[in-house]
């Protein structure tokens, strides 16, 4: 399933489940990895192997130092933020979800702490 179906922003499926990870609140960096290995299962989308087995991503770890530049997500003491742009990003994934009736992946999010 691929999540971005507009181009507006120069991001990939990973990037995608990051934002969605983070959510509208924030979130530390190891609930990040357990929550994009979790949507990535929901989803189908495929990441690095290890993550499945160990419950933490080194791509992810590195996607979040590397992308964190390009202004959708701030770390905060030991805690990742969504900026303004990110949110945008976030509703938006959000109301495709909603467009593919994914009520199941819209949940996970609403009770991620």
């Amino acid at each position: 399933m691929r999540l971005m179906k507009i181009v507006d922003w120069p991001l990939d499926d990973l990037d995608c489940l990051i934002i969605l990870a983070i959510g509208e609140t924030g979130n530390r960096g190891g609930g990040i990895h357990k929550m994009v290995i979790r949507l990535s299962k929901s989803l189908g989308i495929k990441i690095d192997p290890e993550a499945y087995e160990l419950g933490y991503s080194e791509t992810v770890a590195e996607r979040l130092h590397s992308r964190s530049h390009i202004g959708f997500f701030i770390k905060v003491g030991d805690k990742y933020q969504l900026t303004e742009r990110g949110k945008a990003l976030y509703y938006k994934l959000l109301g495709q979800l909603r467009e593919k009736n994914r009520v199941d992946v819209i949940e996970m999010l609403r009770r991620h702490p």
